[in-house]
């Protein structure tokens, strides 16, 4: 067996469980304070076996009520466990609780045995027993309930005795020092307490979780006594209600309990306002915005309001409606503006609280209206202010700064703000705009700063601007004018021609004038009509201008048909300059052309006559008058006479229009006639209908073949005209004997110099040449380099042994190929109405240069000019880039049409150059255009060009210094002020342009005129001693005068200054201060 001992250090157990020890110990009844009124009997029991222990409130130990086996071998039995009392003064069993023998439950012990769990298997309940002391005892038996015993025969037995105590402690006056704390104030809680015996301990507890939980404890020090303790009131139980109570123990085990007292902590916390919203957030005037918040509070919400701030008008607090936690406020905003509102709460100890602030923005309406110039016509270079107002549509109200772009033609001119009336102006030069309607409009657009969306945006009108644009009137020359014709020839001289123009447009024109040319009938120019300029000044709306020109030869080569007068008419000051009249036309005739001649037979024999008939059509729409032609007779033993006549002309009196006339001469020749080839030719005389006396010799040559008698007859059948020189030909030829056989016939070709025969025989033999029989003689012939040009004569000869010769003769002219080379174009990539120079060598086909010849330089088939080639071949033009030529790349072609005259043929050559943008400087205006020292001129001018300009300065020049001023971009001119008047005389101005693309342009000079001096003499002619009158030339803008000094009887005289003159060419009157004229005294005149 083993020895069986208990050991407890201060363990604490549930009521009614078995603990054996030597030391004191605590058995807790455990219970919630739900359950506290239905709890019955002790709450605490405490075994007396030691003096009175003390109270620990730790947390409960864990049980260790033990059989210990103290010996060396293991063991078993039963055990039983009961509870006896001693309230009689001796033990009476109360209890039994554990029996093993009656459940025949064999307990081993080996080193120990658990009694804690075998006790609360069925642990004794002390209910309502008396107070006093109780045992509990513990036995090891055999089965049959018989204690056994250790080795030193004592036997297997425990008593633990213990005392059940049912007068708990008293309370009175449980209570606080604060009964509505705030969170973090300390509270000081108490309690009166007293027992039948002796307090020992305390506790406080409070529910502050949901649970009561220990806070504090103590111990009582005399009875009665208090139980106090200050605690902290936790921040979580703002607004909650906190119950307390305290627990007091007696040193017998007795407790008693408070009832549970409460105190509430103050709500602190404001409302929390969240999610605030304005819905809308963007209105118009006069809408409607819904105000919304949660709003929440941890007790309560009082009342809830919004504070509006109006723009410019304070602020503004209305209370909002609630459901549940959310509230809201319907408001119309009648201001513009960004308004504000912030949402604030309280409870019921008024507690405040807000959210965020929430905007929203109220834009009014804005209206533009059109005020002036209202529609209508208006010259170019008027100043026109653009009016228009911008009021609140909803109000009318004008609105101020409101920023109002102006239009014209969908083009931006600037911008400007309204004043306080509404009004915006913007001042518009029309100077350089086109002709016709334009939309003037103005606009405005949403206004974030002005807080108004743009209802009617756009205001607009209609107005015409009316430009100069000319018409030629009248066009006057000398024969139409003179003579009633509209016709010239060849060999004339127009004496003069007069051009009228009119200004039909509806604004002056600046710096007119006019030129003339003649246009041929592919209206290129012609070279023999060089262009004259001749000037009108200023015209003004419905003003005419005539102008002269001076006389010009048309060349006797001149082909005949229609020619134009090509008036233009350039201008500044708007419009479309220039104007190209070529509505007038005249006839140029030919008359030479407009022969023929014929002369039968062409052969003959000596003793036998040919007739030769020249006749002559008349083109004019006028009577050919006087008209005489003659014919050279060209040997001497010939005779020619007019048919009919005995006379060596012929009088055809007068040629009616669009008829002809024929002159026919008798030629006759004798024996003595030398046979040869003889040229027939006249000469014609008239006047024509432009009363001009004109000669034309040597016309319609005919070749009159003169022959000695022979039966031979000589035709040339096949010879070309004309032939390029280096190339071959064809001729052939016959002759045919006429009368009975011929013997040793030859016939041979005679050639001009340089030709040789490439194929056939220069001549070809017969030796008997039958009767009406022909003998042919064909050939190639090469027409060498060498060869001259023009006229060459080839002969067909035929001779025999029994017959005179013939021969026939043909003129071929031999026409030499050119080249043009070496075409040269500067600046090879040109501007738009950039200088360009062009070259080009012109060459016969041996290398010859070509002088004194046409060539003409032509762009995209546009002729930029013509010029002669110089003895070196060359030709060289200077001349301008049309502005109006198309961008881009494009051919330079220049052209040789060949002549006639030197028998050379057409050629052309091209190169291909690109055509950049150029600078173009128009309607420049100096204003005024004369003024007077230290005055200012204003210099404007329209300065268009492709590449950005860099920069636009004005040149002005005196002869004493010259000055540059920038000119700066303002309403589609370049303007800018030169106030260094300071030198008398004339001023130049020149427009000087740049552009980014390294091109300069310069304008030609505007004069301006800087005051006037003269010296005069003034004298004393009048009675009343006035004195005489002095004119200027000239008009001036605010003008001064300064006279003197004036010398009157050796008295010089101040210099005098006059301003404040209104008028432009005035009459300045002065006389002599203070003198005396007839007893009568007289002062300056004002």
């Amino acid at each position: 067996f083993g020895n069986f001992d208990a050991s407890n250090d201060y363990i604490s157990y549930y009521a009614g469980t078995l603990i054996n020890g030597t030391k004191p110990f605590y058995l807790y009844y455990e219970y919630s304070i739900e359950d506290e009124t239905s709890c019955t009997g002790p709450k605490q029991v405490r075994k007396l076996v030691l003096p009175e222990p003390t109270y620990s409130f730790s947390s409960e130990d864990t049980p260790e009520a033990l059989v210990r086996n103290s010996g060396s071998t293991n063991s078993s039995g039963y055990v039983t466990m009961y509870i006896e009392s001693n309230i009689s003064g001796s033990w009476e069993w109360v209890s039994t609780q554990i029996n093993d023998t009656q459940t025949q439950t064999k307990r081993e012990v080996n080193e120990s045995l658990d009694l804690t769990q075998i006790w609360n298997t069925n642990p004794w309940n002390t209910d309502s027993k008396d107070s006093g002391y109780y045992r509990l005892v513990t036995l090891l038996t055999d089965p049959d309930g018989n204690i056994l015993t250790n080795q030193d025969s004592s036997q297997i037995i425990n008593y633990t005795v213990f005392y059940v105590d049912i007068q708990a402690p008293v309370w009175n006056n449980l209570g606080v020092n604060d009964t509505n704390p705030k969170p973090e104030d300390w509270v000081k809680f108490y309690c009166n307490w007293s027992d039948n015996g002796v307090l020992d301990s305390w506790i406080f507890q409070w529910n502050i979780s949901g649970n009561f939980e220990n806070a504090s404890f103590g111990t009582f020090t005399s009875n009665p006594d208090w139980s106090n303790t200050s605690l902290q009131i936790p921040s979580s139980q703002e607004a909650h209600t906190i119950a307390y109570r305290f627990i007091a123990n007696d040193t017998e085990g007795s407790q008693n309990i408070t009832d549970v007292y409460t105190l509430y902590v103050q709500d602190i916390t404001p409302p929390t306002v969240s999610n605030t919203q304005v819905s809308p957030d963007f209105i118009h005037r006069n809408e409607t915005v819904n105000i919304t918040a949660t709003v929440t509070d941890n007790v309560d919400v009082n009342t809830s309001w919004s504070m509006i701030g109006i723009p410019g008008n304070g602020y503004e607090n209305l209370t909002m409606e609630g459901n549940v936690d959310l509230y809201n406020l319907t408001y119309k905003s009648q201001k513009t503006g960004i308004y504000n509102v912030t949402v604030y709460a309280n409870d019921s100890y008024n507690n405040i609280g807000h959210g965020t602030t929430q905007f929203w923005t109220v834009y009014g309406w804005a209206d533009i209206h059109w005020i002036s110039p209202q529609d209508g016509e208006y010259p170019i270079r008027s100043v026109l202010t653009l009016v228009c107002q911008v009021l609140d549509s909803n109000t009318s109200e004008a609105i101020q700064n409101y920023p109002v772009t102006f239009w014209k033609d969908g083009n931006q001119l600037g911008t400007n703000t309204t004043n306080s009336t509404g009004y915006a102006t913007y001042t518009w030069d029309t100077t350089g705009e086109s002709e016709g309607e334009h939309i003037l409009n103005c606009t405005i657009q949403d206004n974030s700063s002005l807080f108004y969306n743009a209802s009617i945006n756009n205001a607009n009108t209609n107005i015409t601007i009316l430009v100069p644009s000319f018409q030629v009137i009248q066009l006057k020359h000398e024969n139409q004018h003179e003579c009633g014709i509209n016709e010239y020839e060849s060999g004339d001289t127009i004496d003069w021609v007069n051009v009228t123009i009119n200004n039909t447009g509806g604004a002056e024109a600046l710096w007119v004038n006019v030129s003339l040319n003649v246009l041929d009938s592919s209206l290129s120019q012609t070279s023999w009509f060089s262009t004259q300029v001749k000037q009108c000044g200023n015209l003004s709306a419905g003003e005419t201008c005539e102008v002269e020109f001076s006389s010009e030869d048309i060349p006797t080569n001149t082909v005949s048909g229609n020619y134009t007068w090509n008036v233009t008419i350039y201008w500044q000051g708007g419009g479309s300059p220039p104007d190209w009249n070529r509505s007038v036309n005249f006839t140029i005739h030919n008359l030479p052309s407009n022969f023929s001649s014929s002369i039968n037979p062409d052969k003959i024999n000596q003793n036998q006559s040919s007739v030769y008939n020249i006749t002559i059509y008349n083109p004019w729409l006028g009577n050919l008058t006087k008209v005489n032609i003659t014919i050279n007779c060209p040997s001497e033993n010939m005779t020619c006479v007019c048919l009919g006549t005995s006379q060596g002309y012929c009088e055809l009196g007068n040629i009616t229009p669009l008829s002809v006339k024929t002159a026919s001469f008798n030629i006759s020749t004798n024996s003595s006639t030398e046979p040869a080839d003889y040229p027939i030719n006249a000469t014609v005389n008239y006047t024509n209908p432009g009363l001009e006396e004109r000669v034309w010799e040597e016309q319609q040559t005919q070749m009159l073949r003169v022959r000695g008698p022979t039966n031979l007859s000589v035709n040339i059948t096949l010879y070309p005209e004309t032939v390029t020189r280096g190339s071959l030909i064809q001729l052939r030829g016959y002759v045919n004997n006429t009368g009975a056989l011929t013997t040793n016939v030859w016939l041979n070709w005679t050639l001009p110099n340089a030709w040789s025969n490439y194929s056939g025989n220069l001549n070809v033999y017969n030796e008997t040449l039958c009767s009406l029989c022909l003998l042919w003689n064909n050939i190639t012939v090469n027409v060498s380099m060498d060869s001259s040009l023009g006229e060459n004569s080839i002969t067909l000869v035929s001779e025999s042994s029994e017959q005179s010769a013939d021969w026939d003769t043909k003129t071929i002219y031999v026409y030499a190929n050119t080249t043009l080379s070496d075409l040269q174009f500067n600046p090879p990539n040109p501007n738009r109405n950039e200088t360009v120079w062009i070259q080009a060598k012109l060459v016969l086909d041996n290398s010859t240069p070509v002088s004194g010849e046409p060539v003409g330089f032509y762009i995209n088939n546009t002729l930029l000019g013509t010029n002669t080639t110089d003895s070196q071949g060359y030709v060289n033009l200077e001349t301008r880039i049309p502005y109006n030529l198309s961008l881009g790349r494009t051919t330079i072609t220049a052209e040789y049409s060949g002549s006639s005259e030197i028998y050379t043929n057409p050629f052309s050559v091209f190169r291909y150059i690109v055509i950049k943008d150029t600078i173009l400087i128009s309607d420049i205006t100096v204003q005024p255009n004369h003024t007077g020292y230290g005055m200012g001129i204003n210099i404007s001018a329209n300065v268009t060009s492709f590449n950005s300009l860099d920069s636009v300065k004005a040149n002005i020049s005196n002869e004493y210094q010259s000055f540059l001023i920038n000119l700066l971009p303002d309403n589609g001119l370049y303007k800018g002020s030169f106030n260094s008047t300071w030198d008398l005389g004339n001023h130049s101005v020149v427009i000087i342009a740049n552009n980014t693309g390294g091109y300069q342009t310069k304008s030609s000079p505007q004069n301006q005129v800087v005051g006037e001096t003269g010296t005069f003499t003034l004298t004393n002619t009048m009675e009343n001693g006035y004195w005489e009158t002095i004119q200027l030339n000239h008009c001036y803008e605010n003008p001064i005068v300064i006279a003197g000094p004036l010398l009157h009887n050796n008295d010089e005289s101040l210099i005098i200054r006059v301003s404040n003159i209104t008028s432009c060419n005035f009459t300045l009157t002065m006389q002599w201060a203070n003198q005396t004229v007839n007893s009568q005294s007289y002062t300056p005149s004002p």
